[in-house]
């Protein structure tokens, strides 16, 4: 049986063991810490630092036959990158992701290849000041221009650390903090969320499926639908941004893009070149497309010979469905649908199947827990039949908690 070995037991490892998983593969799991969530789901696991690998984990890694980094951890996935010569093959593009992890340099990435994105305040502040004044609408003691500003923390991939501020004064306070210049100021812009996958190997570029994204209060996702309605216009423009990005990384791997539908038309939010959470298992209840699948056969050339790997790029075969994936916490007698980051905390994660009425979860939960966490995958053929479910699931749960 081919082993996919999984460096990281976070919330990419999660996704990658679960679905290896689901390909029928067995995995081995890497993490320095015993206790993470994706152990649960591995069928092995190794107890290593990456960043500082000894002789018995190269030679356990060696007997894999592929390696997915699930972790960012700079020194580590550097480290992983310099043994390639000497282990099975590594789904990881490290100058891309080198770029991608870095809000700056990804900005300055779509501002040279002409991709559009979200304006930078100063650029905000500039416009919107100058047609306030030419209006006469300033009056004394109004905001300045261009608030409120979404700030993001310099390095770093994801929505960590990401927040919404409406003055001047918020802004002057987090510049002055120790680090200055260590933070991105642009922009507040408003509209639906899309994700796109995007794989690229051997000079060929393979957009997967579109997803939508929502978020909490912090802007980490809480869920995401699979299936929703997406316009044409959408799908062909962001698909076109996909291939543009991998096209101009010379991205070898895969990787996601954020986007927003703003008035103004799609903004670029971010993109990460790694494997992502949460998004490729929604693509994989809503349409049996497996990512983690496809890489595989593409490193190993494991793919039918009847079969083009154009074959990724079209979705042929793959069944017509929709998704919602979302994470669920159960505390201090309380229900909570909420970003990802959650999991972090979460206890060893076992796969539960009919999960009080969602197709599967990924849960700690063990009957009388009073602390608990999941993510739940519900599915179907119409995302009407999906809320439905996902609706009746979370009575089920909300009625188990109230009973204590």
């Amino acid at each position: 049986m081919l082993e996919a070995a999984v460096i990281g037991g976070g919330l990419q490892g999660i996704e990658i063991t679960y679905l290896a998983n689901q390909a029928g593969y067995r995995t081995l799991l890497v993490d320095k810490k015993v206790q993470v969530p994706a152990r649960g789901l591995a069928d092995d696991f190794f107890q290593a630092d990456m960043a500082c690998p000894d002789r018995r984990l190269l030679s356990r890694l060696f007997q894999s036959d592929i390696i997915f980094p699930a972790c960012e951890n700079f020194q580590a996935l550097k480290r992983l990158d310099s043994l390639r010569k000497n282990l099975p093959p590594i789904i990881l593009d490290l100058a891309a992701y080198q770029l991608s992890s870095s809000k700056e340099k990804s900005k300055e990435f779509f501002r040279k290849a002409g991709l559009p994105c979200a304006r930078d305040w100063r650029e905000v502040e500039r416009n919107e000041g100058a047609e306030r004044a030419e209006e006469d609408e300033i009056e004394d003691g109004a905001e300045g221009a261009g608030f409120p500003l979404i700030v993001k923390p310099v390095e770093g991939s994801g929505s960590e650390d990401v927040r919404l501020i409406t003055s001047r004064e918020e802004l002057n306070a987090l510049e002055a903090k120790p680090g200055d210049g260590t933070i991105i100021a642009e922009e507040y812009l408003q509209g639906p969320t899309y994700s796109l996958e995007v794989i690229a190997y051997r000079d060929q570029i393979y957009p997967l499926k579109i997803t939508r994204l929502f978020f909490d209060q912090q802007y980490d996702c809480r869920q995401v639908v699979a299936g929703g309605s997406v316009s044409n216009e959408v799908c062909r423009e962001l698909i076109d941004i996909g291939k543009r990005v991998a096209r101009d990384l010379n991205l070898t791997g895969i990787m996601d893009l954020e986007v927003i539908a703003a008035e103004s038309g799609l903004k670029l939010l971010e993109i990460d070149a790694r494997f992502p959470s949460q998004t490729p298992s929604a693509v994989y209840q809503a349409w049996g497309i497996n990512m983690v699948k496809i890489l595989v056969e593409l490193y190993l050339e494991l793919y039918p010979e009847n079969q083009s790997r154009e074959f990724y790029s079209t979705g042929t075969g793959a069944v017509c469905g929709a998704a919602i994936y979302e994470q669920l916490l159960v505390q201090d007698q309380q229900v909570f649908c909420t970003g990802e980051h959650i999991m972090t905390e979460a206890g060893l994660l076992r796969q539960q199947n009919n999960f009080f009425g969602a197709d599967t979860a990924l849960t700690d939960y063990r009957p009388g827990s009073r602390e608990w966490r999941a993510i739940l995958h519900y599915k179907g053929d119409s995302i009407k039949g999906v809320k439905k479910k996902r609706k009746e699931t979370l009575d089920k749960i909300n009625s188990l908690v109230e009973r204590g």
